[in-house]
């Protein structure tokens, strides 16, 4: 009987977790900045919706072309800031300027139609049973980062991202869980540290 080929694929979560604390903090002004302009772009478009769409006429043209907008914008930034963090992955200087530029329709329509599919993926492998969200949510973990990294097919991406991550989907789930973690850790300091000060 033949012998199951290994995977060769391997990454450290304490590593991965270190590097990201490390990169955070020493550009925590350049993040901070990121932040807040998409913040403010956002409040905007939501400010120009909720002025004109109740209207009729004209203003609801204007309230609909502010939806668009607004649509397009979260697409872009999005894929800005996942181009920022892989620029910091590869030991790369990201630029502010990179928030807005790739206002291209193909780029961000197949970035729309990869990162859709990717959910759809995992909510229908959720719905049928919990096992086959996380397989999905595992194996095409890297799908997106190919995409916007390679700027290649929908296809190749997913394909590719299923050979990176063989043998090492359960890493990536940990490792999800612990950034999930991270995260509510921190909102949660946040909630209490208000509840410290506002007394």
């Amino acid at each position: 009987m033949p012998q199951q080929k290994k995977s060769n694929n391997s990454f450290s979560i304490k590593e991965a977790l270190s590097y990201g604390w490390h990169t955070a903090i020493e550009n925590i002004w350049f993040f901070v900045i990121i932040l807040l302009t998409t913040s403010v772009f956002s409040w905007i478009i939501q400010l120009f919706q909720d002025q004109f769409l109740k209207r009729g006429g004209l203003d609801l043209m204007i309230g609909l072309l502010a939806v668009a907008v607004g649509f397009v914008l979260s697409i872009e930034f999005n894929f800005a800031k996942l181009v920022i963090y892989l620029k910091f992955v590869d030991r790369k200087e990201p630029k502010f300027d990179d928030l807005f530029a790739f206002f291209d329709f193909r780029l961000l329509l197949k970035y729309f139609v990869i990162t859709t599919a990717y959910s759809i993926l995992i909510v229908v492998g959720f719905i049928l049973l919990i096992f086959p969200g996380i397989y999905f949510f595992t194996k095409y973990y890297f799908a997106i980062y190919i995409y916007i990294d390679k700027k290649g097919s929908i296809k190749e991406a997913f394909e590719e991202s299923a050979k990176l991550t063989k043998g090492i989907k359960m890493r990536l789930f940990y490792l999800s869980i612990l950034q999930l973690l991270i995260m509510l850790g921190g909102v949660l300091a946040l909630v209490v540290g208000l509840f410290v000060a506002l007394p």
